[in-house]
């Protein structure tokens, strides 16, 4: 069969996104190629997840077989051509089979016969299925790769290493969080009727393979006999482009109330602006001073337009900065200063656009927001403060002479 080499190639790529590299099962390691006349579809799964792509070809025969998947990208990676030609070599015995690759170069690689012990896609599942309606997937895109650092792979709720997708009316929220910070996002550009939660390392390897194509559909499913399904939540999402399917379990929705600490008049009422650029670079030098440093706290002071901040580390080292903020709707006298994790905020603001700052000031342990707006979402984050000792305004001095 004569192939595309640069369609054979992103295929079998994003196959071994799928495929891991450490496997229990030796077929695990595998691809499944299917050939006929036309086209040649290429199965992979890790049994989480599981993606079939169909890659058009000419003058092909009818197989079915099982190749190593990782051996197989880099044969196709070493090919420049841009077309390649496939066949099958068949010994006297079936497990003399080999694939045959040319281009320039001649490549052979083991194969075997599939004989059914490829686990097979669970698409029978999808026969009734919620729809989840997708009207601008470049901004959902930009939405996933914004929110996916506040999730964790440790801890107990393994809701925690996966984003939330609610539904909210004629809108949708986007939601992480790793208890310490949260991430949400409320757009336009989804709508879905059934919350669901999805792995962040599968969102990855969507983001990833449908990077250049189209989605055409977005599916919810429930399997009747796991937990998740027989209490109505659904367990698995189907993910289609006109030649992919893509499809990953779904975890437990067992999301904390995040409406009782995101309030929207804390961040609306007044707020901090600030060049993200500057403040970003101004953590980094913080970072940078104390590495090493598990945890690193810093004094957040906000007085007048500027933004002071003091950060501790061990053996007594301390590092001081500052930054001009602008004030909205805030009395310059105010005092406001908070203890925040200098790591936390660095990688939130690395993740956003202009942002705008605030806190409820006076209020023991509520959060520090985080905010940016822009024409398709809002997205706010929140982080934890700190327990800090002796927290001392610069503007303490200032109210008192006034």
């Amino acid at each position: 069969m004569k192939v595309n080499s640069k369609e054979l190639k992103t295929a079998v790529e994003n196959c071994c996104r799928i495929v891991p590299k450490k496997v229990a099962h030796a077929i695990l390691a595998c691809v499944r190629i299917e050939g006929n006349k036309r086209s040649l579809k290429i199965t992979a799964t890790n049994l989480e997840e599981f993606y079939s792509v169909a890659v058009p070809g000419k003058k092909g025969e009818k197989f079915d077989i099982i190749v190593d998947a990782h051996q197989l990208l880099k044969v196709i990676k070493n090919i420049k051509d841009e077309t390649l030609d496939l066949e099958l070599e068949r010994g006297t015995e079936p497990e003399d089979l080999m694939v045959r690759i040319t281009s320039g170069m001649t490549f052979r690689l083991k194969a075997e016969f599939h004989d059914g012990d490829f686990p097979l896609m669970p698409v029978k599942v999808f026969k009734k299925s919620t729809k989840v309606e997708l009207y601008n997937q470049k901004v959902l895109f930009e939405i996933l790769k914004k929110v996916g650092f506040s999730t964790t792979h440790h801890n107990v709720n393994k809701a925690y290493s996966g984003i939330l997708f609610a539904g909210k009316g004629t809108g949708l929220e986007v939601v992480t969080t790793d208890i310490h910070r949260l991430s949400v996002v409320r757009t336009k550009v989804a709508k879905t009727k059934k919350d669901f939660v999805i792995p962040v390392d599968s969102v990855k390897n969507v983001l990833k393979i449908f990077a250049a194509t189209g989605i055409t559909s977005i599916e919810l499913a429930s399997d009747t006999s796991s937990d998740s399904g027989s209490k109505g939540q659904a367990d698995k999402i189907l993910f289609k482009s006109d030649n992919e399917v893509y499809i990953s379990r779904l975890l437990k929705n067992e999301f904390p109330n995040y409406d009782q600490v995101l309030k929207d008049e804390v961040i609306n009422k007044f707020w901090f602006e600030v060049d993200k650029k500057k403040l970003q670079a101004r953590l980094k030098s913080i970072i940078d001073f104390h590495k090493g440093g598990k945890i690193i706290g810093a004094a957040f002071d906000f007085v007048g337009d500027s933004l002071f901040i003091n950060s501790f580390g061990e053996e007594n080292t301390s590092v001081e900065t500052s930054v001009d903020i602008k004030a909205v709707n805030i009395r310059s006298s105010e005092v406001k200063i908070i203890g925040l994790n200098v790591k936390y905020m660095h990688e939130a603001i690395a993740n956003m656009d202009g942002i705008a700052m605030n806190f409820e000031s006076g209020k023991s342990f509520t959060p520090f927001y985080l905010a940016e707006r822009q024409p398709d979402y809002t997205f706010f984050h929140l982080v934890m403060p700190i327990r800090m000792e002796g927290l001392k305004s610069r503007n303490n001095k200032n109210a008192k002479a006034a």
